[in-house]
């Protein structure tokens, strides 16, 4: 499941890419997922369809004519984030889903929907060249900022709620309390950099791999 969530990150985001290598890299980490799609078994492939089509309406299919959500201000990043919850914690339940499970999935929303901002924030003057006028790019910056901050705390809340009720140790408590610290001020932190900051991005990643070592670190001690 791992691989398959990487690779196919990787395809998602560059099958289309104008630079023939990084295109031909997307399509090779595509074939990679694919067969890992392959070995899973058949409620983990039916599951996938679900962000499946997700990712099919964000780019319109590739149809002509047809723009998909990532031209809809108000669709994008819901899209982007309820796509990204269900692969990282539906999925490996599906079909059988746990209540339980519930603040943890809008905990994973609601982070992926500030860093789906922050990328969008980052990319708004490119994004503008081209029309493409995406949330972040309506509110401006200073509001733009504040929501994600909003949504950091409300999703730091919401995995307090599934931690408590499932993981009370205070290893595991502590690790969410100050992962998301990490986010708040790193986030404010790398948007006060210059707009031309080219590695913003793959530091907004590093966010993720962050929750990962932080999770870790919470079993392990």
């Amino acid at each position: 499941m791992p691989q398959l969530l990487f690779f196919g990150a990787i395809f998602g985001y560059h099958f289309a890419q104008p630079n023939l290598y990084v295109r031909a890299y997307a399509w090779f980490c595509g074939a990679l997922a694919f067969i890992s799609w392959i070995q899973l078994d058949v409620n983990h492939k039916v599951g996938l369809f679900v962000p499946l089509l997700i990712w099919g309406a964000y780019y319109g299919w590739q149809w002509p004519g047809k723009k998909g959500l990532r031209w809809q201000s108000t669709w994008k990043t819901p899209a982007v984030a309820f796509a990204w919850a269900w692969l990282g914690v539906v999925l490996p339940w599906f079909p059988h889903i746990p209540v339980a499970i519930a603040p943890f999935f809008a905990a994973r929303f609601l982070f992926v929907a500030a860093l789906a901002l922050a990328y969008d924030l980052h990319d708004r003057p490119y994004d503008q060249s081209r029309g493409l006028y995406t949330l972040a790019a309506r509110l401006g910056a200073g509001r733009c900022l504040r929501l994600m901050y909003c949504l950091l705390g409300a999703a730091a809340i919401s995995e307090l709620l599934y931690v408590g009720q499932n993981h009370p140790e205070w290893a595991a408590t502590a690790a969410v309390i100050l992962s998301y610290s990490l986010d708040f001020i790193l986030i404010k932190g790398l948007f006060r950099l210059n707009e031309n900051f080219d590695s913003r991005k793959m530091a907004i990643d590093g966010l993720i791999v962050l929750h990962a070592v932080w999770a870790y670190l919470s079993v392990v001690f």
